[in-house]
């Protein structure tokens, strides 16, 4: 009874956890805590549950001797610890998909920004081969960069494109 009036007291501050914690957490930060209060709160759900389920148990008429209830409690228990594992497995999906949602986001930022850098670079390089022939250091100093940038594009693809096979 105790623990239910906790849970109403609790309530009375509505989503008041959560809009504190948009505003003062990052977006991968407030992420995170999204998928532990859910699975704090759907643990206090299910002990809750389990409580009222083995109270009205001990006070049910149902049973007529003490190893029925007993039988009772321990499948009440046993229901519990499955709803627990559950939870459990529910959570752990949850963390490998936003984990894998902030690999991704990050991969494609990098490879937006390799390839305007290999753009810029190569017109760079294209304004230099103009001005100053195919010859110069220069050129050859920003084709050989433009070629540092084409190979960590084609690294970054690759990841992004094993990631992608894995996921399917």
């Amino acid at each position: 009874m105790r623990q239910e009036l906790e849970e109403s007291i609790k309530g009375l501050s509505g989503d008041a956890d959560d809009i504190f914690a948009k505003a003062t957490m990052t977006p991968q930060e407030y992420s995170q805590w999204s998928i532990e209060n859910n699975r704090s709160n759907a643990q206090a759900s299910l002990k809750n549950q389990r409580v009222g389920v083995e109270r009205d148990i001990m006070t049910s008429e149902a049973y007529s001797t003490d190893d029925e209830r007993y039988e009772a409690l321990l499948k009440a228990h046993q229901e519990y610890r499955n709803g627990l594992a559950a939870i459990d497995v529910q959570y752990d999906q949850q963390v490998k998909d936003l984990a894998q949602s902030q690999h991704d986001a990050q991969m494609n930022i990098w490879q937006d920004l390799l390839s305007r850098t290999g753009t810029i670079f190569n017109d760079m390089a294209a304004m230099v081969k103009e001005t100053a022939g195919e010859s110069s250091a220069a050129y050859k100093a920003m084709f050989l960069v433009n070629q540092g940038i084409s190979v960590a594009q084609a690294l970054i693809n690759t990841e992004v494109a094993a990631t992608k096979a894995m996921a399917e």
